[in-house]
């Protein structure tokens, strides 16, 4: 059983997923084919969670899960190769990056397009990005824009969103602009908070953007499918999109989450062919480490102490 964890794993989750084989993995690490020994028809790929998505919302989401599904439905201007080094994607190549490090320049695929048919265009990246920084929106990875020109400003609820610095210079060329040199910002571009917005999508649904699969649209490998509701919908699905550039490249026909939160129902669902991927915690990962099917990947994870130094009869003030 694949065990699967860390930042680096979840922007990548949506290309790794769609160069996987058909399901049906089990305990040794087989897959099902069909009699003749070649690949099933329908590839179908069977995955485990153990909480429910908080949100489908590029804006608003924060966790592990919710990254997962948005990096398999969407794309942004870069991804993450199996080296986790930034690679073009929905760029359609690498920025034109100015000596003094503030300015980039960016072309796009003019062959990309939404799920609904529609281009996906620069517009679309300056519509996202100015939504997750407005102060009205809320968005708790606001912060992450930081280094673009007017961003915190703008988060800061002084400034309008139309002064953050990213502009469309025509229908497919970006042009960003920083505050201070930031060599970690092609990373960010991978990151699903700067992902492309449809606007005309948003608006169309309001309040109900994002909470259900139907009220939103993908330029991502997969679409969502039977997503009921953010916090509350135990089983949802990605399509393989038919509107996808790159869609050729892209070999699996769906992948099916559930949501289990014990880890010995998710083995037994592994075990019983019911699953190909679920993760293990405590004895039952110790117990199954040396298993040929276990892999084991390190986490990313940065804690902190933080000093009450508000409160009048704290120590720290």
């Amino acid at each position: 059983m694949k065990k699967k964890w860390g930042y680096g794993i979840v922007a990548v989750c949506g290309i790794v997923l769609a160069g996987c084989s058909t399901g049906g993995t089990s305990s040794t690490g087989e897959s099902n084919t069909s009699g003749s020994g070649s690949v099933a028809a329908e590839q179908v790929f069977n995955v485990v969670v153990q909480q429910e998505m908080p949100s489908a919302d590029l804006s608003l989401a924060t966790d592990t899960i919710s990254f997962s599904a948005l990096n398999n439905v969407y794309e942004g201007l870069y991804r993450l190769d199996a080296d986790s080094k930034p690679e073009a994607a929905g760029a359609s190549e690498l920025a034109a990056v100015s000596d003094d490090g503030l300015t980039y320049t960016l072309k796009l695929r003019e062959d990309a397009k939404w799920s609904n048919g529609e281009p996906v265009t620069a517009a679309d990246y300056v519509y996202g990005w100015q939504r997750t920084v407005s102060a009205e929106t809320g968005s708790e990875y606001a912060y992450l824009f930081a280094p673009v020109a007017n961003a915190e400003a703008i988060t800061a609820g002084d400034a309008d969103a139309s002064e953050l610095g990213i502009k469309a210079v025509s229908d497919y060329e970006l042009e960003i602009t920083l505050n201070t040199p930031t060599p970690y910002f092609p990373y960010l571009l991978a990151f699903p908070s700067f992902f492309p917005q449809s606007q005309a999508v948003v608006e169309e649904n309001g309040d109900q953007y994002a909470q259900t699969s139907d009220n939103s649209v993908y330029n991502g490998p997969f679409v969502l499918s039977g997503f009921d509701g953010p916090g509350t919908d135990t089983e949802w699905a990605y399509e393989k999109n038919d509107q996808y550039w790159d869609k050729d490249s892209v070999k699996l026909d769906t992948i099916n989450v559930s949501v289990v939160k014990e880890s010995a129902t998710s083995l037994n669902l592994f075990q019983d062919g019911q699953a190909d991927d679920v993760i293990l915690t405590g004895e039952l990962a110790q117990q199954m480490a040396n298993d040929e099917a276990f892999v084991s990947e390190p986490l990313a994870r940065t804690s902190y102490l933080e000093y009450n130094q508000i409160d009048e009869d704290s120590p720290f003030r």
